[in-house]
C-alpha cells in the first residue's frame, strides 16, 4: 500500500500536461501512486499518458467511457485509491518537487493530524508572472481543529490539502458531477462529517494557472451552478442532522461567494437570484439572522427578483468592488460594515 495517492483528472489540458506530470513523478518522496483519470479528453492528453505509464509504474491510468466532470473524475480516483492519504492536482497546474515530502514529515510528526494544508500561488499562463491571493494562503497554528466556525477562514481547494483516505471512503464523501464549485460541497461534507484536526504550511507549493479558456477562469459559466451546489449541502446538512451546527457557516459562503462577483450583468442573473432566494427560504432565514449578510438581506426582502433588484444590488457590488482594491481581505468585518451603510443608503434613497 502506497503512502500516498495522487488524483489527476485529465480534460483538455494537452499543452500543459507534461509540466503537471513531470512536478508529481519527480517528487523527492517516492512513496506515491499517481491515478491519471482521463475523462473523454478530446485532445492528445492520452499519448502522453501513455508514454508516463509506460517508464513509471506508479502510473495507473484510468480511461473514462462517458465525460464526468472533474468532480467525477475525481470520484473515479478516491474509489480507485489505496494509500494511506488522499491529495489532487489539476493537471493544468504543478506542485514544487518537496511539497509531498515536507507534508507528510509533518503529518507524520503529528500523529493526531488527518488533514494536511498548504498555500498556492497563482501564475499567468502567457507572461508566467506569479501573483499572490490571500485566499490561497494558509497558516494555522498545528493541530487547529477546522469545523463550522473556521471552516471558511482558508481556501475550500481540495488541491491546497492532503486528506486521510480513510475519511473520505468510510464516509462516502464525494464531488458532484457535471457542476462546477464542487469544491465547496466536497469541503462542507468533509469537515462536518470529520471536524478533522489539522497541520499548515504557509510554503506556497501549488502553482496553480490562470488561464480565460479554463472553468473557473470563465465566472459567468462557473457561476450557474452556485445555487445547485449550495442546494445540495443544505439537504446533506439537514438530512445529517448538521444544519443547526453549519447554517451560519452556510450562509458566509452563499453571500461571500455572490460578493466575488465585481457586477451581475448575464442573462441568467434573475434564475440565479430566485434559486439563491428559495435557499433562504429552504432555510427559513428570518430578516434578523441575515443583518450580518447585506446581499442575501436584499435578496431575501424583496417580493420579486427584477431589473430593479438587480439595479440595487449592481451599486453595493460596485462599492464593494472598490473596497476589495482597498483591502484585498475578504472577511473583514469592516467591509461588511460598509457595506450595510450603503445598504441603508439605498433604502433611504
Amino acid at each position: 500500500m502506497p503512502k500516498l495517492s495522487i488524483i489527476i483528472p485529465v480534460y483538455n489540458t494537452e499543452p500543459y500536461l507534461r509540466e503537471c506530470l513531470d512536478s508529481i513523478i519527480n517528487q523527492t518522496f517516492k512513496d506515491i501512486e499517481i491515478i491519471i483519470v482521463n475523462d473523454c479528453s478530446p485532445d492528445n492528453s492520452e499519448s502522453i499518458i501513455l508514454e508516463y505509464q509506460a517508464k513509471d509504474p506508479r502510473v495507473k491510468y484510468i480511461k473514462h467511457q462517458q465525460n464526468l466532470g472533474l468532480g467525477g473524475a475525481r470520484n473515479t480516483g478516491i474509489i480507485t485509491s489505496t494509500g494511506e492519504w488522499i491529495t489532487f492536482v489539476d493537471s493544468d497546474d504543478y506542485i514544487d518537487l518537496n511539497t509531498y515530502e515536507e507534508m507528510l514529515s509533518l503529518l507524520d510528526s503529528n500523529p493526531s493530524a488527518n488533514l494536511a494544508l498548504f498555500s498556492a500561488i497563482n501564475f499567468d499562463h502567457h507572461t508566467k508572472k506569479e501573483y499572490y491571493d490571500p485566499c490561497f494562503w494558509v497558516d494555522l497554528p498545528l493541530g487547529t481543529i477546522i469545523d463550522s466556525e473556521n471552516m471558511l477562514s482558508v481556501s475550500v481547494a481540495v488541491c491546497m490539502k492532503i486528506f486521510r483516505l480513510s475519511d473520505i471512503k468510510d464516509k462516502s464523501i464525494l464531488f458532484p458531477e457535471h457542476l462546477k464549485h464542487e469544491d465547496e460541497e466536497f469541503w462542507f461534507k468533509y469537515v462536518a462529517t470529520t471536524t478533522p484536526c489539522s497541520v499548515s504550511n504557509s510554503k506556497k507549493f501549488y502553482h496553480y494557472r490562470q488561464r480565460s479558456d479554463s472553468i473557473m477562469g470563465q465566472p459567468s459559466n462557473s457561476r450557474k451552478d452556485f445555487p445547485e451546489i449550495m442546494l445540495n449541502i443544505y439537504i446533506f446538512l439537514k438530512e445529517n442532522g448538521l444544519l443547526d451546527s453549519y447554517q451560519n457557516a452556510l450562509l458566509d459562503k452563499t453571500n461571500d461567494a455572490i460578493l466575488l462577483y465585481p457586477r451581475i450583468s448575464d442573462a441568467n442573473i434573475i434564475d440565479f437570484l430566485l434559486d439563491i432566494k428559495q435557499i433562504l427560504k429552504e432555510l427559513s432565514c428570518s430578516l434578523s439572522s441575515l443583518t450580518r449578510y447585506p446581499l442575501l438581506e436584499i435578496i431575501s426582502q424583496v417580493e420579486f427578483i427584477n431589473d430593479n433588484t438587480i439595479s440595487r444590488l449592481n451599486k453595493v457590488f460596485t462599492r464593494a468592488n472598490l473596497l476589495n482594491k482597498w483591502h484585498k481581505l475578504r472577511r473583514l468585518p469592516f467591509k461588511l460594515l460598509l457595506l450595510r451603510i450603503f445598504l441603508f443608503l439605498e433604502k433611504k434613497r
